[in-house]
């Protein structure tokens, strides 16, 4: 899998798993309120590792996920990874097109133009709440780069 974004760090592989297990852990963000404070949250399982930026208590449906891979490198170790979506906002958008067509669909018979219109505007859509926020790949790639510095 080819990775668009890679964060570099001068220190070992261990260190840098120690840093991301501490700064996504949750007491790192022990004056959180848990409700209206925005934070990233992260797991890791072996060398991949997911980051969210959310409250910690909820789930936001279309939010913006790093997906990626901590790695060792000659020069020490490396965070790599891409932007996405949840898999699961994949699932709730092809089901959005669906009952779009479906819907345009049955207005088809008598409402040609509109329902073209209809299908139209609910693919656009749904192609805009994939695409990150203006701004989303900086506030994340910050937050990676106090990963690596350890700060």
């Amino acid at each position: 899998m080819a990775y668009n974004v890679r964060y570099e760090c001068n220190e070992p592989l261990d260190v840098l798993i120690k840093r991301w297990d501490y700064m996504t852990s949750e007491a790192f963000y022990a004056g959180c309120d848990r409700v209206m404070d925005l934070v990233f949250t992260g797991t890791r399982k072996g060398d991949r590792v997911t980051l969210i930026r959310k409250a910690p208590s909820m789930r936001n449906t279309f939010a913006t996920v790093f997906s990626g891979r901590l790695i060792s490198t000659e020069n020490g170790s490396a965070i790599v990874g891409n932007f996405r979506k949840r898999y699961s906002d994949y699932f709730i958008g092809v089901v959005a097109a669906a009952l779009a067509y479906g819907f345009a669909q049955g207005m088809a018979d008598e409402y040609r133009t509109e329902a073209l219109v209809v299908v139209t505007v609910a693919m656009l859509g749904l192609l805009a709440l994939f695409k990150p926020l203006r701004g989303t790949k900086r506030l994340y790639g910050e937050f990676l780069t106090r990963i690596i510095r350890g700060i």
